[in-house]
């Protein structure tokens, strides 16, 4: 028997027509999955490279003995700035106590200084400044900072903006630790 060519046609557009909707449906169902996957290798991309920011320690030495709540805030703020640099902070504020007795575990001040870590001194004012109360600290690249905690104060409080020592605090140790990144 021969199938003429009007038959193999019709024969070929009903195999067509039934098979368009499989095929429709099976290239629907390949890319839904390849986009799913491909969100989901995107979020891990992205999670990996915000694991790929330094992460800075810095040692808090609290001379002045600010109140735990200030040096929060000021912390705070300096990690918000440095932050935006894509720095990660942590913080460890350091006992100003004799350690006697006190095991590296127990106390991760008395650890070895690391390339990451940087000591950070908040003092009440300069010694011998020459400056007066315009230089609000200084770095020694690359691993030590300090701070002058009453010059923020006063600073604040000619400007009637005493609430604003934290800022004014945090802002002058992210530039201090930010020199370090600059030139380290």
């Amino acid at each position: 028997m021969k199938i003429g060519r009007e038959q193999r046609r019709a024969f070929g557009e009903g195999l067509t027509a039934r098979r368009m909707p499989w095929l429709r449906l099976s290239l629907s169902m390949i890319v839904g999955w390849l986009g799913t996957v491909g969100c989901v290798f995107t979020e891990n991309a992205f999670a990996q490279a915000a694991d790929l920011s330094p992460t800075i320690r810095v040692r808090v030495y609290n001379y002045v003995k600010a109140s735990p709540p200030m040096l929060a805030r000021v912390e705070r703020e300096a990690g918000r700035i440095l932050g935006e640099a894509g720095l990660r902070m942590v913080w460890l504020d350091c006992p100003m106590e004799h350690f006697g007795g006190v095991h590296i575990e127990q106390n991760p001040c008395l650890e070895p200084l690391e390339a990451t870590d940087i000591v950070l001194r908040v003092l009440s004012e300069a010694t011998q400044n020459k400056f007066q109360d315009t230089v609000f600290g200084f770095a020694v690249v690359p691993i030590f900072a300090t701070v002058y905690y009453d010059y923020a104060v006063l600073a604040g409080k000619r400007d009637n903006a005493e609430f604003e020592v934290p800022v004014i605090l945090g802002c002058v140790i992210a530039h201090g630790l930010g020199s370090r990144r600059e030139n380290g």
